[in-house]
């Protein structure tokens, strides 16, 4: 076999695999939300991309990242408690140089 028939047969196989592992089209009806979104900007937008910004869903967003890490800050503070009344709790000293 010469080399320039296995370099062609690897790029025709790697362009064949290729097309094969293509994702498919599964694309869907946008929700009622992004459809009136889009029909707004299509119909009074300033026709070029843009970011939007929903404040409203942001701002709900940052409530359940808070809330979730509230929960996990009170989850450290009860096990750091427990480890303290067993003796278990000790800072490292590259930990209590990053503390400052």
């Amino acid at each position: 076999m010469k080399r320039r028939h296995f370099v062609l047969g690897a790029a025709v196989a790697a362009v064949a695999g290729g097309w094969w592992l293509r994702p498919s089209d599964r694309g869907g009806p946008y929700s009622e939300y992004f459809r009136s979104l889009n029909d707004e900007l299509k119909a009074h937008g300033p026709m070029r991309p843009v970011m939007l910004i929903d404040l409203d869903r942001l701002d709900h967003n940052i409530d359940v990242v808070m809330q979730s890490v509230q929960r996990v800050a009170s989850i450290c503070a009860w096990w750091r408690s427990r480890c303290r009344r067993r003796g278990c709790w000790r800072i490292s000293p590259s930990a209590r140089a990053l503390r400052g």
